[in-house]
């Protein structure tokens, strides 16, 4: 996280590498609750914090050899939207 600005019109940034198994949404809103919230109450005077959050996803898993794969297929995914 980096809090930059002064009082009047902070703002935090965040970079955040997310698990697979993570819900984007459910991370926003703990970020939000957590580390937004305390800027605003220890920013004195700060009532309102902008708040910036880059979510990247996880890396693809890396591509199999097929030297042990003989005989197998290989099952279809489908990617769905992050928010």
């Amino acid at each position: 996280m980096s809090l930059s600005g002064r009082p009047p019109r902070l703002r935090a940034t965040f970079s955040v590498r997310l698990e697979p198994d993570a819900v984007p949404a459910d991370v926003v809103r703990r970020i939000d609750a957590g580390p937004v919230a305390d800027a605003r109450t220890s920013g004195e005077g700060a009532a309102r914090v902008e708040a910036v959050v880059r979510l990247r996803a996880p890396a693809r898993a890396p591509a199999r050899s097929r030297g042990g794969l003989r005989g197998t297929r290989r099952a279809d995914t489908t990617r769905a939207p992050l928010l």
